[in-house]
Order: structure tokens, then C-alpha cells, then sequence
């Protein structure tokens, strides 16, 4: 009887052995998706800002303003959150003078200053360059002229129907 008890104690060892180890390789695996899951949430919000960016720079330059400041509102809040979560030891400065330029570049969207696109064409080339992306030579941008309304038009272009013509 003894025999029987010593087995069954036996058996019950190597399946405590087994489920263990199982269980240990099972979460390491759950861990490294985890961290790959975690770079790819933030590799999805840094694309984002970026979008945001890209977004309020393209809306400033055709004339939406106020589009364009909704959009560059939206990245100030979430570069400041991102921000928030890293001590500032470890903050790049590039995104710090990003920052520092929220003020300034709202209130200029919000007087719909026509050197706010070209303001943020700038600030979306600062912010791929601290992002460690490749970025070509810097080129003057211009901002686009406003089109006329269609319903003004110059006096030498009006057509007049004329009797007899």
C-alpha cells in the first residue's frame, strides 16, 4: 500500500512539474506580447500626432483656420499627455520647444494669420526630425492665396449681352 501512495505522490509531482512549466513558459509568452502590443499602441499614437500635425498644416495652408487650429488644439493635448507620462530628464527637448509654441500658434490659427500654415508645415518637420525620421531639405513654404469667391469677379471679365450681338 505504501507502493500505491508513493506512485500516486509521484504522479501528482510530475503533473504539478508539468502544469508549472507550462504555466511559466505560457506567460513569458503573454509578456512579450504584451511589450510588442505596448510599442505598437504607441507607434499608433506617435502616427497619429503626427496626422493631427500633417492635418492642421495642410487645413492652415488652403485657409480653414479654424479647422486647422482644431486640429493643432487635438496635438498640443496629446504631445502634452505623452509628455507627461516620461520624466522630464528624459523628455527630448525638441518636443519641449514644440510645446512651447502652443500658445502662440492657436492664438495666430484664431486671428487666421496667414503665416500660421507655414508656421505649422515648419513645426510637422521639427516634430519627424525628433521622431528620428528622414526629412528633405528644407525649402521656403508658401502659403497658398485665398481663392475669390465665385460670385466676385474683375469688371474686364463680366460678359454683356447686348441686343443684336
Amino acid at each position: 500500500m505504501r507502493e500505491g501512495v508513493r506512485f500516486w505522490l509521484t504522479i501528482a509531482g510530475v503533473v504539478l512539474v508539468a502544469f508549472l512549466a507550462g504555466f511559466a513558459w505560457q506567460r513569458i509568452r503573454a509578456n512579450s506580447i504584451e511589450d510588442q502590443l505596448d510599442e505598437a499602441r504607441r507607434a499608433l499614437l506617435l502616427a497619429r500626432m503626427e496626422n493631427t500635425l500633417g492635418a492642421a498644416a495642410i487645413e492652415a495652408m488652403s485657409g480653414s483656420y479654424e479647422i486647422a487650429r482644431q486640429h493643432a488644439s487635438q496635438f498640443f493635448t496629446e504631445l502634452q499627455a505623452a509628455l507627461d507620462s516620461v520624466p522630464p530628464s528624459g523628455r527630448p527637448a525638441e518636443m519641449n520647444q514644440l510645446l512651447s509654441r502652443r500658445d502662440a500658434l492657436i492664438t495666430a490659427l484664431s486671428r487666421n494669420d496667414v503665416q500660421s500654415g507655414p508656421q505649422l508645415a515648419q513645426m510637422f518637420r521639427s516634430y519627424r526630425s525628433a521622431m528620428g525620421e528622414q526629412i528633405g531639405p528644407t525649402q521656403r513654404i508658401t502659403p497658398v492665396p485665398a481663392p475669390q469667391p465665385a460670385d466676385t469677379m474683375p469688371a474686364d471679365t463680366i460678359v454683356v449681352d447686348t441686343p443684336g450681338s
